[in-house]
């Protein structure tokens, strides 16, 4: 099995942490190449960069899949081109919010997300209203810090801790999803941290949730319904001559 995850920002530094990541999600058998696309943002933190991303999220979505690729997961808490690949694509594709949004009103009653900036967290809600897990996201917010500062863990981390805190005491969440694929390696530390406060709360972190969750639909021949998703009529679109002169 071959699975395409696509980092949906032109960032090289997220590339390479994020193909040094899905090694440790592999499962035997499984191969998973992470790779940027061509054109786009830096970072993805509001709804103007999910717009420009997603020629390029498109354009390699379509590759992959000629490539024979078996499964597509985009990594961006905003699963921008999630529902236009569904559209163009026979092969599964599936982003992270959506799916670890799901995992968390499986598990638990009330849940609360936790991002990166301000502009992310409408996102967010909107993905929650359309997969229908609005009404136990009992929160959703920002740490304002921008993506490509994600690399200072500690900051990270102090304030993902102070977030977590607010989500249990003030909101009553009993899960937390970490809003940002690039909140990488941080998950184990904000359980220990709210079990040393005397809250036993789980912490999803979205990428091996969407990966092997993709993983499962390749395995079990399920793709996304094309009632839901139909293939786009045959047009004129002349903005993938501008991007490929």
């Amino acid at each position: 099995m071959k699975l395409k995850y696509i980092c949906p920002i032109t960032d090289l530094d997220f590339e390479k942490y994020s193909q040094a990541e899905t090694k440790k999600y592999s499962s035997p058998g499984v191969e998973i190449d992470a790779e940027r696309i061509p054109f786009g943002t830096a970072s993805i933190e509001c709804e103007l960069d999910e717009v420009l991303s997603a020629p390029g999220i498109i354009q390699l979505g379509v590759e992959s899949a000629q490539k024979g690729y078996d499964g597509i997961m985009v990594s961006c808490m905003g699963d921008p081109g999630v529902a236009a690949l569904r559209e163009m694509l026979d092969i599964p594709v599936v982003g992270p919010c959506r799916t670890a949004l799901l995992y968390a009103a499986d598990i638990s009653s009330r849940f609360s997300v936790i991002t990166v900036t301000d502009g992310v967290v409408p996102i967010i809600e909107r993905v929650a209203l359309d997969v229908g897990v609005a009404g136990k996201m009992v929160s959703c917010k920002a740490v304002n810090i921008p993506v490509l500062e994600l690399c200072d863990k500690q900051r990270m981390v102090d304030a993902l801790a102070t977030l977590a805190i607010q989500a249990v005491e003030k909101y009553d969440a009993q899960c937390l999803v970490l809003g940002c694929t690039g909140m990488i390696g941080v998950e184990n530390k904000l359980e220990s941290y709210l079990l040393e406060k005397g809250y036993e709360v789980p912490v999803l972190y979205p990428v091996p949730i969407a990966l092997k969750y993709l993983e499962s639909l390749v395995s079990l021949g399920i793709k996304q319904a094309p009632l839901s998703y139909p293939k786009p009529p045959e047009k004129e679109r002349s903005i993938w001559k501008l991007l490929n002169p």
